[in-house]
């Protein structure tokens, strides 16, 4: 099984750490950030890596190639950023079979086997593992029916309610899903949405694992707590995810 790790962004979030330092090699319990994403991947039986790259992709690159993987890892360069979604166009060709998507930014411990059976349970062209959020302001915020299929998908609406079940950054995908996409566009503002519209079966899976978007210096810090503390492993320990 192949996964596509969105690794491109410029992370201004983290600035100025990412003014020098890749988002995605941001450091983390002692760690880059990559090292622990592609250790999850390795430990969930994902058997390549394919990692866009963009911003200060040079010092990406001498990491990649320097550091002994537990799973090989395929560089896609993005002179222009193309969007959480137009990014997996170009390596069209190399996903021909269900695959895992995960975000850059997210740290997770959610058991892949989980998902991909959740996944072939509900059938459907994608599943999105999602968690509640205590305060779902800023994120990806999902609705579903009583079979867990997604009705309603909205991207950092300006009303939400505590609770609510938001997009957590690692989805299951299926070929598919390039009948909706387009160069320049992400999941949350067009495919989704796109997919809802179409009548696509699109499904979501509640997660039991960690979760959390280290996108900010504070949830960087925290993650590290975690991992250093060999708690990224409790159950519902949910944080704030990618939209």
């Amino acid at each position: 099984m192949k996964a596509f790790l969105l690794g491109a962004g410029r992370g201004t979030r983290l600035a100025p750490l990412t003014d020098t330092v890749p988002k995605i090699l941001a450091p983390m319990a002692g760690r880059p950030l990559l090292e622990h994403q592609l250790a999850y991947l390795a430990g969930n039986g994902v058997s390549e890596v394919i990692l866009n790259v963009h911003h200060l992709e040079d010092r990406v690159l001498e990491f990649v190639e320097g550091v002994k993987s537990p799973v090989p890892v395929r560089i896609s360069r993005e002179p222009d950023l193309l969007g959480t979604a137009g990014a997996l166009v170009p390596r069209r060709d190399e996903l021909r079979e269900t695959f895992v998507l995960l975000y850059g930014d997210v740290i997770t411990d959610e058991p892949l086997a989980r998902l991909l059976a959740a996944h072939r349970h509900a059938g459907g062209i994608a599943t999105l593992a999602c968690y509640r959020a205590d305060d779902p302001r800023g994120k990806g915020v999902v609705s579903v029916d009583a079979s867990g299929r997604v009705t309603a998908f909205a991207e950092k609406p300006q009303e939400v309610t505590a609770g609510a079940m938001v997009n957590a950054g690692l989805y299951v995908l299926e070929p598919e899903i390039f009948e909706l996409i387009t160069p320049g566009s992400s999941f949350g503002v067009d495919v989704w949405p796109r997919a809802i519209a179409e009548g696509r079966p699109l499904n979501a899976h509640l997660m039991t694992g960690y979760v959390c978007d280290v996108g900010t210096p504070a949830a960087l810090s925290r993650a590290a707590r975690y991992l250093t503390a060999g708690a990224l492993s409790s159950p519902g320990a949910a944080e704030s995810a990618a939209g």
